[in-house]
């Protein structure tokens, strides 16, 4: 007989809710990881959205498009089925299904994120359509008639280990943490090539001002930005990474973009291969950080990878990094949106995928 943690009126068995590695979940398992679920949270109640088909009040969420990741899934469908719009998503876990009536397998990523109580309700006037029948802010300490008993199994499993699994940056900031000396070896220095151009004509711009570089890794950029006269202040917020450039005798001090002081004002900022790690909520706060940071006039620039969405790779360091792909219009827009204006978007092709090398001025 199948051991399961709940049922519900339609046969369907939860069969377990894990702990799991997010950047593993299409690789660890030989059972397809086909949706993703969202847990949210605001005053002590949980966001339910009513399925028409089954009848019953359930988590937001649903299937993964083809290529897209599980993350990537769960802010999609919270959007759709909701109106919440965020990227500030936990992942939790993973469930684990036996659906009727042939007694299939799927597996599920769980999300959750915290909404503040203070503020106004965040979900919209809904407007039910043929899948969702309406939204509603559920206590799970309340009647759970109507409330789907696998949903609610894995509400109560989540709320009672409230511990937060570490967020794709803070996966990504450990593995660089890890691997600095790999990523120094397998990494080729600024001097030549298309991003000595590009940190070139940031130099051209500046003239001879002061910058504040984020993201210095080695410290190969500040290097050439020295060379070409300019004041570069090192920062990182991989704690090896700024070791490594004090033990040469720099100046480089912890620093993560989304929450510390910047300082300034500076005459230029340098951001290369750095915001590519952020959610698109993160990308636009620090934008606009960014922009306070540096005086009237002052020069911002930045390096993404091009594409679509976001994913895991283990690529070059051999443990995970994540990384969010930004396209030319959505680069515009969120400058200037933050009060930029761009000056150019270029285009490369790399060996590792194709990059966007971008300068805007204040």
């Amino acid at each position: 007989m199948t051991s399961y943690l709940a049922r519900n009126e339609l046969g369907y068995l939860l069969l377990s809710f894990e702990p799991a590695l997010e950047h593993q979940l299409d690789h660890d398992h030989e059972t397809p990881l086909n949706a993703s679920f969202v847990l949210v949270e605001r005053g002590g109640q949980v966001l339910l959205v009513f399925d028409n088909w089954r009848k019953h009040w359930e988590l937001p969420g649903g299937g993964r498009d083809a290529g897209e990741s599980p993350r990537s899934a769960a802010v999609r469908e919270l959007a759709e089925e909701t109106g919440v719009v965020t990227e500030e998503l936990i992942f939790v876990g993973v469930s684990s299904y036996e659906s009727p009536p042939d007694g299939l397998h799927e597996r599920v990523a769980v999300y959750r994120t915290v909404l503040d109580p203070s503020g106004p309700d965040p979900v919209p006037l809904f407007q039910p359509d043929k899948e969702i029948g309406g939204t509603r802010w559920w206590d799970p300490a309340s009647s759970r008639e109507g409330v789907d008993p696998l949903d609610a199994m894995i509400i109560d499993l989540v709320l009672a280990d409230p511990t937060a699994a570490p967020t794709p940056l803070d996966v990504t900031r450990g593995s660089y943490q890890a691997a600095a000396d790999v990523y120094t070896q397998r990494s080729r220095p600024s001097g030549i090539g298309k991003l000595a151009i590009f940190l070139d004509r940031f130099a051209a711009f500046v003239a001879e001002g002061r910058v504040l570089e984020v993201g210095s890794g080695p410290g190969w950029d500040a290097a050439h930005l020295e060379d070409l006269g300019l004041t570069v202040q090192r920062t990182d917020i991989t704690p090896a990474f700024v070791e490594m450039m004090r033990a040469e005798g720099h100046d480089a001090y912890l620093l993560d973009v989304r929450s510390d002081d910047l300082g300034g004002p500076w005459d230029g900022v340098l951001a290369n291969a750095v915001l590519l790690h952020l959610n698109r909520a993160e990308f636009t706060v620090v934008l606009q950080r960014i922009a306070v940071a540096v005086r009237d006039g002052g020069i911002f620039a930045f390096t993404l990878k091009e594409g679509d969405g976001d994913s895991w790779s283990e690529d070059k360091l051999g443990s995970p990094r994540w990384f969010v792909y930004w396209r030319e219009p959505a680069v515009r827009a969120e400058l200037r949106a933050a009060g930029w204006t761009v000056i150019s978007v270029d285009h490369h092709t790399g060996t590792r995928g194709d990059w966007l090398h971008i300068l805007a001025r204040r």
